[in-house]
C-alpha cells in the first residue's frame, strides 16, 4: 500500500506546495476515491480476524526487500511495478479464498489499474469517445460526426478522448475488485451484471455531461474543469457506491466486511 502511495508522491507534494495541506486533504491530495477505497479494503483485510500468520516462503525475503528498496526510491514507476510483482508474489502463494489471497488481488488491482491506465486509455478512449458522441447525436440535436458536435447555430465543440468516460470505468473496474474481495462475493453471472449496470451507468453520465456542454456553450468551463465536471465526477461514484451497496446485500456471504 505504501509503494502505491509512494507512485504519488510528487503529485501529493506539488498539491500540497500549490494549495496547502488543508485543501490538498479535502481534495484527496488528487487521487481518486475508488483508489482510497481499494487501499481500505486491503488494510481491513489485512487487519481481520481471517488474516493469519502463515510461514516464511523461500522467496518472500528477496520479494520484501525488492519491495523496500523501490518504496525507498523517489520514482513513481519502480514502487508501482515493485507493488504488482509484490501482490502478484502473494498471489501466488497465499491459500485460495484466504485474506491474504484476496488482500493480494485488491493490490494487485491498484497498481495494474496504474499500470495499464493509459494503455486503456490508448486502445479503447476513441472506441468510448465514439460510442459518446453517437449517444449525443441521437438524443439531441446536436449532430456529432467523428470527435465533433455541432450546434444548431453552427459552431462545433471538439471533444478530445481525454473527454471519453474511459477513466471512469478502469475506476469502476478497480472498485468492484475491491469490494468483491471485501466482501467475499464469489464471482458470478449476478455479480457481472451488476458491474457491467454500473459501468453502462457511468458511460450515460459522461454522455449527459458531453450533451449540457454542447447545449450550453457559455457553461462549458463550468462543465468542463468547474465544479459542474466535479459534481458530474462525484455523482457517478456515489451511484457506483449504491449499486455495490445493493450487491454486496444481494450476494455478499456475510454483511459485514472481513
Amino acid at each position: 500500500m505504501i509503494a502505491a502511495l509512494n507512485a504519488r508522491l510528487a503529485p501529493i507534494a506539488t498539491m500540497i506546495e500549490n494549495v496547502g495541506l488543508t485543501n490538498a486533504f479535502f481534495g484527496l491530495f488528487e487521487i481518486s476515491v475508488v483508489i482510497w477505497f481499494a487501499l481500505y479494503a486491503a488494510w481491513t483485510l489485512a487487519r481481520s480476524e481471517e488474516a493469519v500468520a502463515e510461514p516464511w516462503q523461500r522467496g518472500d525475503a528477496i520479494v520484501l526487500a525488492l519491495l523496500v528498496a523501490a518504496t525507498l526510491m523517489p520514482l513513481p514507476m519502480p514502487a508501482i511495478a515493485a507493488g504488482c510483482g509484490a501482490g502478484l508474489w502473494l498471489l501466488l502463494t497465499s491459500k485460495p479464498g484466504s485474506a491474504s489471497r484476496r488482500m493480494a488481488i485488491i493490490l494487485t488491482a491498484i497498481t495494474l489499474q496504474q499500470i495499464l491506465g493509459r494503455l486503456f486509455m490508448t486502445l479503447f478512449s476513441d472506441f468510448i469517445l465514439a460510442a459518446d458522441i453517437f449517444l449525443v447525436d441521437q438524443v439531441s440535436v446536436l449532430e456529432g460526426q467523428g470527435n465533433v458536435l455541432t450546434r444548431t447555430d453552427g459552431t462545433q465543440m471538439i471533444v478530445s478522448s481525454s473527454c471519453s468516460s474511459i477513466k471512469n470505468l478502469s475506476y469502476a473496474l478497480l472498485a468492484w475488485v475491491a469490494a468483491s474481495q471485501l466482501f467475499a462475493i464469489p464471482l458470478t453471472r449476478r455479480l457481472m451484471a451488476y458491474v457491467l449496470a454500473s459501468m453502462v451507468v457511468i458511460f450515460l453520465i459522461n454522455s449527459l455531461r458531453l450533451l449540457l456542454m454542447g447545449w450550453y456553450p457559455e457553461h462549458f468551463d463550468y462543465l468542463h474543469v468547474g465544479s459542474g465536471a466535479a459534481l458530474f465526477g462525484w455523482s457517478g461514484f456515489l451511484l457506483l457506491a449504491l449499486m455495490a451497496g445493493i450487491a454486496v446485500l444481494h450476494l455478499a456471504p456475510r454483511r459485514q466486511p472481513a
